[in-house]
This record gives structure tokens, sequence and C-alpha cells, in this order.
């Protein structure tokens, strides 16, 4: 495990496709745990693993708000992701 995005199944073949991305809002809101208040919807169908660390290696630029919630600019490449079902 690590880090990760909740999200809803209905849009695993776009963010296969396309990357997980902000969607109108200036971050992507990312988790570090289950119990996280912010980066997993309360109902997500979806969760999104992000290979934080290779992205990292590769330059993206991931923050850490106040309130624990991991956060990056524009769009995370597919190739940072692998997926599972939401627990």
């Amino acid at each position: 495990e690590g880090v990760f995005h909740g999200t809803y199944l209905e849009h695993l073949d776009s963010i296969r496709q396309n990357g997980l991305h902000s969607g109108g809002r200036k971050h992507i809101h990312i988790a570090k745990s289950m119990d996280a208040k912010s980066g997993k919807r309360n109902n997500c169908t979806l969760i999104v693993y992000i290979d934080m660390k290779r992205a990292m290696e590769d330059g993206v630029v991931f923050y850490e708000s106040e309130n624990g919630v991991i956060l990056v600019e524009g769009t995370l490449a597919p190739n940072y992701l692998t997926f599972s079902p939401c627990v």
C-alpha cells in the first residue's frame, strides 16, 4: 500500500488512458490512510494507488497540506497508477 486517491469505478477507463487529474480543482487530493478526511470519497468504488517515489524521481512535485493531505498539481500519468476496488 501507500498513498492513494479514492474515486469511482466509472472513471477507471478514463484514468487508465489519461491519468489522474484535478478535474477543475487546483490539486489532486491524495490520502495517506483509509481514514483520511480528504483524498478519498466516503462512497468510493475505486482506489487509485500512486507510485509517489517513482513519480518524484521523474520530477513530479508533491506537497503536504497542514492537515496531512498530499497534493499534486496537474495530471499524474497512468504509468504511476495501479487500481483496486474500494473496500
